[in-house]
């Protein structure tokens, strides 16, 4: 009887066995041997950087508006000679 249990127990262990070898044998993937469609299906590029890309528009602009406000505030130096002449009052201390 002992044989007898030992002897399925070692059938079953190898039919267990050699089903994942088959099944591993089925799932192998050889690197670089997919097919076109399979490895451009998922390329999803704009969906990932359209966040960066109005991020960095955004910022640009606000760096052009800064610096276009900073050059107009910027005072001439004939404007600074003419408020001087304007006065014209001479104060002594």
């Amino acid at each position: 009887m002992k044989c007898w249990l030992l002897f399925v127990a070692r059938f079953l262990y190898a039919i267990s066995v050699l089903k994942t070898k088959v099944m591993a044998t089925n799932n192998m993937k050889i690197i670089g041997k997919g097919s076109p469609e399979s490895r451009h299906q998922h390329s999803n590029a704009w969906e990932v950087m359209k966040p960066f890309v109005h991020f960095g528009i955004k910022a640009i602009g606000a760096i052009a508006h800064t610096l276009i406000y900073i050059v107009k505030h910027i005072p001439k130096p004939d404007s600074l000679k003419s408020s001087e002449k304007k006065s014209g009052k001479i104060i002594k201390i």
